[in-house]
């Protein structure tokens, strides 16, 4: 077991180090965007690397890290903040590393905490109609009804979305091998997913900071505890199907979702 780990985390740091390969000039630091703030130009590059990700048989790597039993303890557990920041550093490295144009890439994140109001929308989609359809979209007549196992996974949901970026998804490294890809991802109706209101800003900022007193902060375990049983999971549950499950990382909404 702790072979496989190793492997796993060998390859992470290998798509940090490769990121080196396509220096980003002048940069001093990253800072990550909210998707509302990324210009049109933005959304495109982004789209256009998760897709070439997909095709270039890395990005259902990142399932496969986060469905190993041991790391998927790690990931949920007391290192849930780490983890996945470590996590996304390496996606989005992996990124970095495979054109030069994305060589100053950061990975944006959903602002959901400001966006995802109770009572300003019917529905997560109504909320966020725009990073929704840029990364695939809505369950449409286009969408496959029947797909294969993710991971070795059966996945429930409404429809397999093929749009772009999802239309180069592949579900395995076994299934990238044979060249059987089911290029779409299994998604639910997201127009009639309810707003959790745990997302919403005030109890967010609860999550994170809101002490047991007034005089005293959360420490570093209870905050994280807060946002994971909070935010993070409701929003995962509202959104259903594959976002529901340990191989959310293949729906590339995942990545902004963790901050």
């Amino acid at each position: 077991m702790r072979a496989t780990v190793a492997c796993w985390w060998l390859l992470l740091v290998s798509a940090v180090v490769d990121a080196q390969r396509f220096p980003c000039n002048g940069e001093t630091f990253r800072l990550r965007k909210s998707w509302s703030m990324y210009t049109a130009a933005e959304k495109t590059r982004h789209v256009a690397a998760v897709a070439d990700a997909m095709s270039a048989g890395y990005h259902h790597r990142f399932i496969e890290m986060h469905t190993e039993p041991q790391s998927e303890r790690e990931a949920h557990g007391c290192m849930f903040i780490y983890w996945h920041r470590k996590f996304l550093l390496g996606y989005e490295n992996m990124l970095r590393s495979l054109k030069a144009e994305y060589a100053c890439l950061t990975l944006p994140y959903w602002d959901y905490a400001t966006l995802l109001v109770i009572g300003s929308c019917k529905s997560v989609y109504g909320c966020a109609t725009d990073l929704i359809n840029t990364l695939g979209g809505l369950v449409d007549s286009n969408a496959k009804r029947s797909w294969a196992l993710v991971n070795g996974d059966s996945m429930d949901g409404v429809g397999c979305v093929q749009r772009p970026p999802l239309n180069n998804f592949c579900q395995s490294t076994s299934a990238f091998q044979s060249k059987q890809c089911m290029r779409c991802v299994p998604r639910n109706n997201w127009a009639t997913s309810v707003v959790p209101p745990e997302s919403n800003i005030v109890p967010v900022f609860s999550q994170i900071l809101g002490g047991v007193t007034p005089t005293r902060g959360k420490t570093l375990a209870e905050a994280s505890r807060g946002i994971q049983n909070g935010a993070h999971n409701t929003i995962h549950n509202a959104l259903g199907s594959t976002m529901a499950t340990f191989q959310a990382p293949g729906d590339p909404m995942f990545n902004l979702h963790h901050v």
